[in-house]
């Protein structure tokens, strides 16, 4: 994905909840590989991430339009390990939405700014990206209030 700097406008690349796949085989396969003989947590392992997928499905239906691009990237990252794909899309969704709040109420040139340079150093990152925007916002609050 290209540099966040217009961080919201960048992650508005549509994702339908039609494209993601949940593979039972490879669920299977891999939560058995994990937990071997324990089929005990063989069966949690593939509930947990049928509960994740279901649960990103969710998030896709709901936020798939404006947050489309930073929710892919869970995918790519995480596989058919969805309820990690859960949680990064969750986090995903939370970073970007707290950063119109970090940055809210300071001039434009500033706002602008912070978002680009943080955008640049954390890229695809967008908890970092949030991160490092509250503290920069931060750090000209105090200088200038």
């Amino acid at each position: 994905m290209a540099m966040l700097i217009g961080l919201t406008t960048s992650l508005a690349t549509p994702v339908s909840a039609q494209g993601t796949q949940y593979d039972a085989g490879a669920v299977r396969a891999a939560c058995s590989v994990e937990w071997g003989a324990e089929y005990e947590m063989v069966a949690y392992c593939i509930e947990r991430r049928r509960e994740g997928f279901s649960e990103y499905r969710n998030l896709l239906v709901r936020y798939g339009w404006d947050y489309g691009a930073a929710l892919s990237l869970c995918e790519s990252e995480w596989g058919q390990e969805w309820e990690m794909v859960a949680y990064c899309a969750r986090q995903r969704i939370e970073a970007v939405s707290e950063l119109a709040g970090v940055l809210n109420g300071l001039p434009a040139e500033i706002s602008g700014s912070i978002r680009a340079s943080c955008s640049r150093e954390w890229g695809d990152e967008l908890e970092m990206v949030t991160y490092c925007a509250r503290q920069r916002a931060n750090g000209w609050r105090a200088i200038n209030n």
